[in-house]
C-alpha cells in the first residue's frame, strides 16, 4: 500500500468513525414512560430537556432527580431504566439495529443514587454488548435471557454501593473486590476497607430498603404497587380476605388493607410513584387505584382512593395526584381530603392521634381541601395543618400553633437521613476471597 492509499485509508477510517458516533450521539435511544415531579435532563450539547410523559432522549443524554422524582425509560429496544429519587444517571452509548446486531451498544452510567434496570432486546440476546457502570465499580450480564437488577450507589461515601438482583445472573466489580456470579433474589453491598459480600435485604437499613424496592414498579396488569420497606411488626388483609405477612418487594391489588403494630412501619409504592407511608398503630386501606401512565393526555382513566381508620399515614404524590388531582381521595375520620391543584403535593394525616379522638392535618407540599361532616371545606395551604373531631368543625392552623405533641407525630414520617447518608453509615462487610452470592430476607 501507498503512502498515499494508507492516508487516505486512515483518513477514511477516521471519517467513518465520526459519522458512527453522530449517529450514536443523535439517534434518538428512547421516550420518558412516566414521570414524578419535575426532574432534570441535558443532552450532550448543553440543551435542557422538559421532561414529559412522551418526551424522546439521544445517547449522552444526562438525567437528574430530586428528592421526590422519579423517571421510566423506555429505549429503542425495550429496555426499561427506572431512575429513583436524588438520583444521576446518563445514557452513555446507545445503538440498536433489530437486523444487523453486530453493531448494538448500551452503556449506562449510574453516577449517584439508585437505579433499576430491565433487560431489553441487547440485554437478552447480546449480553456482552451492555455495560452498566455504577461510580467506580461496574455491573456485567453474565448469559442472555431476562434480566432485572436494582442499584444504589453513593460516590461520596467512599463508593458504598448496593446491588440488589431480581431475576438473571450478573457480576459485580467494585474497586475493593469482585463477586463472580449473583442470581435471582441475591443481595450485595460493597464499601471501602472490605471487600463486596453478600448480605441479607433485612439487615440494611429501611431507608435503604426503600430504595431498592422504591422502583420495583409493578408490572404485572392488576398490581396497584409494591411494599417499599417494613419495620417491625406489619400485617395485610387483601381483597379477598386473605392475610399476609408482607415482605419488600411484595406485589399488592386496590382493596388491600395494611395494619402496623406498636412501633411498626410500612412503605408502599404504587405504579405511578405514589408514596402512602403508615406509621405505628395504623389501618389504611388502597380503595381504588387505576393508572394510565399516559394520564396528562388521557384524562379520566386514572383514580386512586385511600382510607385512613386508624393512626398516621404520608402521603407523597406521584403521577395521578400531580397531573389529575380531582381524581385522587383520601378519606380520614369522617372528613374527605383532596388535592387542590396539579403539581407536587405531600402531607400527613392522622386519625384519632390523641386520647381524645382528635384527627389531624399538616401539609408540606401542595394545597389540599379538607371536607369534615360538620363544618363545610377548607383549603390547608403548604405549611398549615389542621385539627378536628368526628362530627366536629376543622380548625385550620398554622405549623407553628399546631399542638407540639400533635405535629411532632405527623412529622415522625419525614425521613431524617437521606438514602445515601445511610449508605455511608454502614461499616465494612468483609468476606474471604472467592465469596459470592447473597441472599435476602434470612442470614447468609
Amino acid at each position: 500500500m501507498t503512502m498515499g492509499n494508507a492516508t487516505r485509508t486512515a483518513r477514511f477510517a477516521f471519517l467513518l468513525a465520526c459519522v458512527v458516533f453522530a449517529f450514536e450521539a443523535w439517534a434518538q435511544a428512547g421516550t420518558v414512560r412516566a414521570v414524578t415531579g419535575q426532574p432534570r435532563a441535558e443532552t450532550t450539547a448543553g440543551q435542557r430537556l422538559t421532561l414529559r410523559v412522551g418526551t424522546t432522549f439521544t445517547a449522552g443524554t444526562s438525567f437528574e432527580t430530586g428528592a421526590k422524582e422519579l423517571i421510566e425509560l423506555v429505549l429503542a429496544d425495550g429496555q426499561v431504566l427506572i431512575i429513583g429519587y436524588g438520583s444521576r444517571v446518563r445514557i452513555e452509548r446507545f445503538r440498536f439495529d433489530g437486523e444487523s446486531a453486530g453493531s448494538n451498544v448500551l452503556e449506562v452510567v449510574l453516577a449517584q443514587g439508585s437505579m433499576r434496570f430491565i433487560g431489553g432486546a441487547i440485554a437478552v440476546k447480546q449480553p456482552r454488548a451492555v455495560r452498566v457502570a455504577a461510580g467506580a465499580s461496574s455491573v456485567g450480564i453474565q448469559r442472555g435471557g431476562e434480566v432485572d437488577f436494582t442499584l444504589v450507589v453513593d460516590t461520596t461515601a467512599d463508593q458504598a454501593g448496593v446491588l440488589a438482583v431480581a431475576r438473571g445472573e450478573v457480576s459485580l466489580t467494585t474497586p475493593f473486590g469482585v463477586i463472580g456470579t449473583m442470581t435471582r433474589n441475591q443481595v450485595a453491598r460493597w464499601q471501602a476497607r472490605g471487600a463486596p459480600g453478600p448480605v441479607p435485604l433485612a439487615s440494611l437499613p429501611a431507608i435503604l430498603q426503600a430504595q431498592v424496592a422504591a422502583i420495583q414498579t409493578p408490572q404485572a396488569s392488576g398490581q396497584a404497587g409494591t411494599v417499599r420497606s417494613v419495620v417491625g411488626d406489619v400485617s395485610a388483609q387483601t381483597a379477598t380476605g386473605e392475610r399476609v405477612r408482607p415482605g419488600v418487594g411484595m406485589s399488592f391489588t386496590e382493596g388491600t388493607l395494611f395494619f402496623t403494630e406498636n412501633d411498626a412501619r410500612v412503605e408502599l409504592v404504587l405504579s405511578d410513584g405514589q408514596i402512602v407511608m403508615l406509621g405505628p398503630k395504623a389501618i389504611v386501606r388502597i380503595d381504588r387505584f387505576r393508572f394510565s401512565v399516559d394520564a396528562t393526555r388521557d384524562p379520566g382513566t386514572s383514580v386512586l382512593g385511600v382510607t385512613v381508620l386508624n393512626g398516621l399515614m404520608r402521603f407523597a404524590g406521584g403521577i395521578i395526584a400531580a397531573n389529575q388531582p380531582e381524581s385522587v381521595y383520601v378519606i380520614a375520620g369522617d372528613a374527605r381530603l383532596g388535592v387542590l391543584r396539579e403539581g407536587g403535593v405531600d402531607f400527613t394525616v392522622g386519625v384519632g392521634v390523641t386520647g381524645e379522638g382528635t384527627n389531624a392535618l399538616t401539609v408540606r407540599e401542595g394545597e389540599i381541601t379538607l371536607t369534615t361532616r360538620g363544618g363545610g371545606t377548607d383549603n390547608v395551604p403548604q405549611g398549615q395543618g389542621a385539627t378536628w373531631r368526628d362530627g366536629g368543625v376543622a380548625s385550620v392552623l398554622t405549623s407553628a400553633r399546631m399542638p407540639p405533641a400533635i405535629l411532632a407525630d405527623l412529622l415522625s414520617l419525614i425521613p431524617s437521613v437521606s438514602p445515601v447518608q445511610a449508605l455511608a453509615a454502614l461499616p465494612a462487610v468483609v468476606v474471604s476471597p472467592g465469596g459470592g452470592g447473597g441472599c435476602v430476607g434470612s442470614p447468609c
